[in-house]
């Protein structure tokens, strides 16, 4: 491997999505990679990417980069149905691989790239970045070492803009099969980071409900009927004993944002997001904390690595680049950070959990 880690992107559209938001400005400001490679459909795209942050090659094919011996770890920056195929692809080449949350369109698909990613010895993460978010990491080490005593009950709330109308190119997410819907994608990262900061669920009982039924393509003028769950909501219990109370909405207008609240024995911590914010994996958040017998929240200072501020990181961009650079010291050592694909099935069981209460309207197990 060069000096640094020289990461191919596949997906690397500079005017729009998710990469021009977080893995583009991530791996041009994250001090220990290199953007080696872009891949878009089209030429005209790569290159643009390529030339605004400085990549070094430019490909119309995914093939062609996982190929390029200038490449040590692709990144999959695609929509969920299409992570499969280069992600194997990668693996089967050698490449470390970085993929986006969901892993694949179901548990079956992750545990193909997990096997696969283990079989081959590479290093495979998943993008589930709420835990390198500096928020959460206060909240998760505030609990661990007893800041507020025992955690009796843990809420998340997250009510964001989902919009009735969309263009054409978005409204494939209307199929469930296709994998990538308000509880696999909001509620999934949403949850992880409950999870992350205060611990593991050992049972829930979960509602799943289509609240916006039909989708006004804004380009086209036709309406899609819509099967994908937009409401998630659920109570349960975490292995620690503490209650569990959850609800995730894409809402048709005026989400008003997301909201962690830990409420222990000797005190409170508060994790909040604007309206806009779509969760601690996207940046932003702010931390309050109050002590006994109603003492009123105080906000709390929760500084980022030096390196984030000089590299003038911010949004998405900053939670992705922590990670990266994780990834890339895992890499250097030796050591499987997480996380990993197998971290990536685990959670993808989790979904299915929910799913499974839903549907027979009963408490499940998790695990």
């Amino acid at each position: 491997m060069a000096e640094r880690l020289r990461v191919g992107l596949i997906g690397a559209n500079a005017s729009a999505g998710w990469a021009a938001r977080s893995h583009l400005p991530a791996l041009a400001g994250a001090p220990d990679v290199e953007l080696a490679a872009v891949c878009t459909t089209r030429m005209e795209t790569a290159n643009e990417a390529r030339e605004r942050y400085g990549a070094r090659l430019a490909f119309d094919d995914w093939r062609a980069l996982i190929a390029c011996d200038e490449v040590d770890a692709v990144c999959v920056s695609l929509r969920v149905p299409n992570h499969l195929e280069p992600a194997l692809a990668a693996i089967a080449a050698g490449k470390h691989v970085y993929t986006e949350w969901p892993l694949g369109r179901d548990t079956a698909e992750a545990e193909r790239m997990a096997a696969a990613a283990r079989e081959a010895g590479v290093h495979a993460m998943v993008g589930l970045q709420s835990r390198r978010s500096a928020e959460l990491t206060y909240l998760r080490e505030t609990i661990a070492t007893g800041g507020i005593g025992e955690v009796v009950s843990v809420g998340l709330t997250q009510y964001l803009a989902g919009g009735r109308e969309r263009p054409s190119s978005r409204t494939w997410m209307a199929d469930p099969a296709m994998g990538a819907n308000t509880l696999t994608i909001q509620f999934g990262h949403a949850i992880d980071g409950v999870i992350w900061a205060a611990g593991a669920i050992e049972s829930l009982h979960a509602h799943l409900s289509t609240e916006s039924p039909q989708w006004f393509e804004t380009d086209t003028g036709r309406t899609v009927e819509v099967t994908s769950p937009d409401s998630v909501s659920l109570t349960g219990r975490l292995q620690s004993g503490a209650l569990l109370t959850a609800h995730v909405h894409s809402v048709p207008w005026h989400g008003t944002g997301h909201r962690i609240v830990v409420y222990g024995s000797e005190g409170t911590l508060v994790l909040e997001q604007p309206r806009g914010a779509t969760g601690p994996h996207t940046g932003g958040a702010t931390v309050s904390r109050a002590g006994r017998n109603d003492d009123a929240l105080e906000p709390v200072a929760v500084e980022q690595e030096a390196w984030v501020s000089e590299a003038g990181l911010g949004g998405a961009a900053v939670n992705v680049a922590k990670a990266w650079q994780a990834f890339e010291a895992g890499i250097a050592c030796g050591k499987h950070m997480p996380p990993t694909f197998d971290d990536a099935v685990v959670h993808h069981r989790l979904i299915d959990a929910v799913r499974r209460s839903a549907e027979t309207g009963a408490q499940v197990a998790v695990g």
